[in-house]
């Protein structure tokens, strides 16, 4: 199961924590169409955007919409998968953002694996 008791007190000690309540209303306040995407259209660094299809917090649209105003944005859509992908798939995400990672190191001439640097 993927609430387990020790994922649920996780979660809740980090709900908890100093000024959370602020930057929730902060994200929430920004994800009107359109908040902040002329400066989110300016970034030039190798973007990876991972979105779960059953993501309840950040719909899918929004996900599509940030890779798509990212020059140059990556994404990658897991199916039935919600919100916090990287405790519902980990070793999946952890493999494709690896091989997102190693791409980008290769495509700026660098040999060997990030991870090693």
């Amino acid at each position: 199961a993927l609430a387990t008791p020790t994922r649920v007190e996780r979660a809740e000690q980090l709900a908890r924590g100093p000024n959370q309540r602020k930057l929730l209303l902060s994200m929430v306040s920004s994800m009107s169409p359109g908040a902040g995407s002329e400066r989110i259209a300016d970034i030039r660094t190798p973007t990876l955007v991972m979105h779960g299809t059953e993501d309840a917090l950040v719909p899918l649209a929004a996900g599509q919409l940030l890779a798509d105003t990212i020059p140059g944005a990556k994404i990658l859509i897991y199916e039935n998968v919600g919100h916090v992908l990287q405790e519902e798939v980990p070793d999946r995400a952890a493999d494709d953002l690896a091989a997102f990672l190693q791409s980008v190191w290769a495509s700026e001439g660098r040999t060997g694996t990030p991870a090693a640097s």
